[in-house]
């Protein structure tokens, strides 16, 4: 109740003072807020916080920077769930206030709250000086209270934790007998959260058998530069499960896309990474099942690894993914899921991230979750998105999409048959400049 009458403040708050007519930039973060508001009435808080970020961003296109400055703070106030460190600016700017420019600068950090505390009291007819806030360091995320008094798991010294989600949460560990080694190798240990699947009326043996039947996939997989490496999977540690996987350094191409530092080519350099990685893993039957932007690190600035395999398996999970990214048959089509495979799935989402990749925009977004996941049953291979796309002459690339999205799974191309058609489609497209 609380909760609900915060996001009523919240909303009321934000909105109000919105000129009308609205601008487009303004009825965008009207939409945004709205967007917000539903899902954090859903309970699913980091969709809502990603919302309220978005309603931030379309404030600074709005040249509403003291907006975008307090929905930034207000998303961090209501978050509490960082995005990691990237390597460069993460891509949120805001505008330089000096005359007419335009400089984008980014805030690199994993908690935006402390920045913009000061930020916002700043006059606001000088610069809100951003850039210089970026040396100071970001806070770190909270240990849960399950965690062992001397942070130790399985061998597995627990530095601290990177995110966390509802497929569970990621630490950055080293092993414990080099916690104290300058030199200490870093992995990702990630404890997944199996508290969904006790939900479906399975037992905690059966949802650990599944996890380590899972785990055992994925350890199945060779090496391959474009998937993090696998180290280790625990059933029997204390006081979770969990899975040790390379801790890969990088930006997340979510925060890429967000940059507007790609280019064409490299947006296709990165796409055809996220194949080779997927090729590898439907190769030995097994399904990513989560691929988003933000699930996709771009190590050295070049090179796209898959990231992130909490959900990943030989098998489907109802209902388990993003919404913006999920195949129809992951939510909740029977004769859809009786045909579909990890594999065909993966393609489908693939079909999703590409379009983001390319024209820097998400290809599914609307006011809910519920409506989300409405729009991928409504249409088979061509989504208005996809269609506005052919209407403005990109044929290739509306054809390229639609081989993805097909509504039924048999109709969607196998990984190996994209990689050869995105070659042809970066040739054909190589005049171009991007955003598409």
């Amino acid at each position: 109740m609380q909760s609900h009458a915060r996001r009523q403040d919240l909303e009321t708050a934000l909105t109000s003072g919105i000129p009308d007519p609205l601008t487009s930039d303004a009825e965008d973060v009207r939409w945004a807020l709205s967007t917000s508001a539903a899902l954090w009435a859903t309970g699913a808080r980091e969709d809502s916080v990603r919302w309220l970020r978005r309603a931030a961003e379309h404030a600074i296109d709005a040249g509403d920077d003291a907006r975008a400055i307090a929905l930034f703070k207000i998303a961090a106030e209501i978050g509490s769930a960082p995005r990691p460190r990237a390597t460069r600016p993460s891509g949120i700017g805001l505008r330089a206030r000096a005359g007419d420019t335009r400089t984008m600068v980014g805030i690199g950090t994993e908690d935006p709250f402390p920045l913009l505390k000061r930020a916002l009291s700043a006059p606001r007819e000088d610069d809100v000086g951003i850039d210089v806030l970026l040396e100071e360091p970001a806070p770190e995320l909270e240990l849960p209270s399950w965690v062992p008094e001397n942070r130790v798991m399985g061998g597995y010294y627990l530095e601290r934790a990177l995110g966390s989600g509802a497929a569970g949460t990621v630490f950055v560990v080293t092993r414990a007998n080099e916690s104290n080694g300058e030199r200490a190798e870093r992995f990702a240990l990630k404890v997944p959260e199996y508290a969904a699947l006790l939900e479906q009326g399975l037992s905690e043996t059966e949802a650990l058998r599944m996890l380590r039947d899972e785990a055992s996939a994925l350890l199945s997989l060779p090496e391959h530069p474009n998937l993090a490496r696998f180290v280790t999977f625990d059933t029997a540690a204390k006081p979770r499960p969990f899975l040790v996987m390379e801790l890969v350094e990088g930006i997340g191409c979510d925060n890429l896309i967000a940059s507007g530092e790609l280019t064409l080519e490299r947006a296709f350099a990165l796409l055809d990474g996220v194949l080779a990685g997927l090729e590898t893993m439907h190769a030995g039957n097994v399904g990513h099942l989560d691929l988003k932007p933000s699930n996709v690190v771009v190590r050295n600035g070049q090179q796209a690894v898959l990231v992130d395999f909490g959900l990943s398996g030989r098998r489907l999970r109802p209902f388990f993914s993003t919404c913006e990214y999920g195949a129809p048959e992951i939510w909740g089509e029977s004769e859809l899921t009786a045909v579909a495979t990890p594999a065909t799935a993966d393609v489908y989402s693939f079909g999703c991230l590409a379009y983001e990749v390319l024209t820097g925009r998400v290809l599914f977004d609307a006011p809910s979750a519920i409506s989300v996941m409405a729009l991928h049953h409504a249409h088979d291979g061509v989504p208005p998105p996809v269609h506005f796309l052919a209407a403005c002459g990109l044929v290739e690339l509306a054809e390229f999409l639609r081989s993805c999205l097909r509504h039924d799974p048999r109709d969607r191309k196998s990984v190996a048959e994209l990689r050869v058609a995105l070659r042809e489609l970066s040739i054909a497209l190589a005049d171009r400049n991007w955003p598409l």
